[in-house]
């Protein structure tokens, strides 16, 4: 419940809180794991609590970092339930630089350009003075990385990649100072600008896959790439974070293949829509995939 995602707190011990949507009949205890990584690397906090779904840290968490927070229920003899969503806030920085968090590309997406743009943000409202630094490489130990500094957008493009290879990148924010905020996670995707066909034949997806739209965080458009191993009737719709929908893209059958579908931030009377976080959901027979995307105006 608390702290909320994507939100900012101005207390350096805030209390986590939790409920249980079912019955808490034999739950013993709780399990809250908190983090600066998104991926919950080290240092990571683990506590447990008996039955109160609340917590409050003895000591004072760092302003301008983001915290990852997710909580599981324990029981005596049974094994412990799977964990929460997880969860991020950014504890209200003050003078100090922001950590940002990665919009995209991440999660081993396709990019199928030798220039693409990158893109992050920051929960709070930054100093007039912050800028950022990006760090890109071959390999995830970072090794012989190049370098951007300087930057005053939430995003960068890039060029000069390498056909066929992936690629892992991070950004960090600097005040005027010369402080530095946290690195960002870790972020990867694969360059795959040139495709050569073979024999003209259609290559069919072995899997039913749905993509990170990609740019995120974008302005004004976005492309949301979904595959089909076989023919379907497809639904894909655009939501907003209350639930409610804003724009149907696909509703209707679709032969296997791989489908780029773009949204222009638009809703179904042809609206531009605020910015924000939206959630974009796939249906294809009985699969069903949910991404969150960020519209930034």
């Amino acid at each position: 419940m608390f702290p909320a995602d994507a939100s900012t707190v101005y207390n350096k011990k805030p209390t986590f809180s939790w409920y249980v949507s079912g019955s808490p009949n034999g739950i013993t205890g709780y399990e809250l794991v908190y983090s600066t990584s998104d991926v919950f690397a080290a240092p990571v906090t683990t506590t447990e609590t008996p039955t109160v779904t609340s917590f409050t840290p003895s000591s004072d968490l760092t302003p301008g970092s983001n915290y990852y927070w997710k909580v599981k229920s324990t029981y005596a003899t049974l094994p412990a339930s799977s964990f929460s969503p997880v969860f991020v806030f950014t504890v209200n920085p003050g003078a100090a630089p922001i950590q940002p968090i990665l919009g995209g590309p991440t999660d081993n997406l396709v990019v199928p350009t030798s220039e693409p743009t990158l893109a992050w943000k920051v929960n709070a409202e930054p100093n007039a003075s912050m800028t950022y630094e990006l760090e890109l490489a071959d390999n995830e130990n970072m090794q012989n990385s190049s370098v951007i500094s300087d930057i005053t957008t939430t995003y960068q493009k890039v060029s000069g990649l390498h056909n066929d290879q992936n690629y892992y990148w991070r950004v960090r924010s600097k005040n005027a100072d010369g402080s530095y905020s946290e690195y960002s996670g870790m972020g990867k995707f694969y360059a795959k600008f040139s495709v050569t066909a073979v024999d003209n034949e259609l290559v069919i997806p072995q899997k039913f896959t749905v993509e990170q739209n990609y740019p995120n965080p974008f302005n004004p458009t976005t492309t949301i790439r979904f595959a089909l191993p076989e023919a379907s009737f497809v639904i894909l719709k655009i939501y907003n974070m209350l639930g409610q929908e804003v724009k149907t893209l696909v509703n209707g059958q679709r032969n296997a293949g791989t489908y780029n579908v773009q949204w222009k931030g638009d809703n179904d009377f042809g609206q531009k829509v605020s910015s924000g976080t939206y959630i974009y959901r796939v249906i294809a027979g009985t699969h069903i995939f949910t991404k969150k995307m960020i519209l930034l105006r």
